[in-house]
Order: C-alpha cells, then sequence, then structure tokens
C-alpha cells in the first residue's frame, strides 16, 4: 500500500483541478497509491479533497484522512464534524456540547482500528455490486462496520486490511465498540488490553 500527502497554497486557482485529477488518477493507477493525507484549511486541500471524494466512486478502495492542525470541539457545523469521519452513530443529530463519552469511546476505538489496520477506517470498504455509494459518514450512521464477525451486507473489507490476524479479544473490542447495542470499551479498556499486547510479542 503506498501513500501520498496533498498540502498547497490556501489561495490555489479553481482552474487547476482538472491538472489535480489527473495527477490523482496516475498516483492512484501506476503508483497504487491507496491511502491519501490532506490538509483542510485553503482552496488547495478543498479542490483535492472534491476530487477524492469524486474518485471514490470510480476507485473504492482509496482512503483518505484529514489532517487537522488542532480538532473543532467548540464547533457546530456539522460539515466539520463529518470531515473527522468518527462521529458515532447515536450522535449524528447531536451538537459537539451534546456529546458525551460514548462520542469519546467511539473515536477512540476508530483511531486506534486504524493504528493496528494499516491505516484503514473501520467503517470503509469495499462496497458490494450495485449498492448506492455511501460516504464513510453514512456508513457509521447504518453501522456497516465491515471487519466484524460477521460479514457486512453492505461492504467487503478492504484489500489491505489484516484484521484477520487480529487476535479474538481484540476482534471482539472492536465488535463492541462498532456494532449496534455495543458497550463501547473504555480509554482504560483499551490501555488494559493494549498492554497485554505488547507483552505477548515475542521477539
Amino acid at each position: 500500500m503506498a501513500v501520498c500527502t496533498f498540502f498547497g497554497h490556501k489561495d490555489t486557482p479553481e482552474t487547476i483541478a482538472p491538472v489535480l485529477q489527473t495527477v490523482l488518477i496516475d498516483l492512484i493507477e501506476h503508483e497504487h497509491v491507496t491511502l491519501f493525507y490532506i490538509g483542510n484549511h485553503g482552496t488547495f486541500d478543498l479542490l483535492v479533497k472534491n476530487q477524492l471524494n469524486q474518485l471514490k466512486k470510480r476507485y473504492p478502495t482509496i482512503q483518505t484522512v484529514i489532517v487537522l492542525a488542532y480538532l473543532p470541539i467548540n464547533q457546530s457545523s456539522k460539515k466539520a464534524e463529518n470531515d473527522l469521519e468518527t462521529i458515532y452513530p447515536e450522535g449524528m443529530e447531536l451538537s459537539c456540547d451534546e456529546m458525551g463519552e460514548e462520542q469519546d469511546k467511539f473515536a477512540l476505538a476508530v483511531m486506534i482500528f486504524k493504528l493496528l489496520n494499516n491505516g484503514i477506517h473501520p467503517f470503509s470498504g469495499v462496497p458490494r455490486k450495485d449498492v448506492e455509494m455511501l460516504t464513510i459518514q453514512n456508513r457509521i450512521e447504518q453501522y456497516h462496520y465491515a471487519y466484524g464477525l460477521w460479514p457486512d451486507t453492505y461492504q467487503a473489507p478492504h484489500p489491505y486490511s489484516i484484521h484477520e490476524y487480529f487476535d479474538k479479544a481484540t476482534l471482539e473490542m472492536f465488535e463492541r465498540a462498532f456494532t449496534k447495542g455495543g458497550n463501547r470499551p473504555t480509554a482504560a479498556e483499551w490501555q488494559n488490553h493494549l498492554e497485554k499486547l505488547i507483552h505477548s510479542l515475542k521477539p
């Protein structure tokens, strides 16, 4: 899996959009880039993000990660929340102030999953044939977790996922975090579990 990072000037003219698309397609098809890190400020970052969102329909295995200068904790903008792709399903209609511990537990599980699984978001995967293309946040809202103990009806796991090598306890922790009605693990539970995993590693 190849990775590419895009950052540019905040006043970049929108006329470069066709060139950006050509470059992105070349990176995907010839350099085999599947993970893109992009910024969240200015015209250039917005252009790249928009082009990648369009290309996801054509190349469903590509991933995007928004690199934030800071977390928009006090922002009520739904757009800012959706960029994070870490809003828990039950919190879709809530403001940031109304989100409690469940939001924190969900976002933490997303970050841990991505750290353990090649940067892959737990709600991204390969949509099955003849289905509507959903955003990551839409998939979260509908509980389309592709790496659970049971196959998801909307999407198959990303081809670069290594979740099949996770031990049973780790899979069960993620199952609790991402499936409907699950008792999401706390930060303390994750700490204890990850410490056990580290100690179980063999040199």
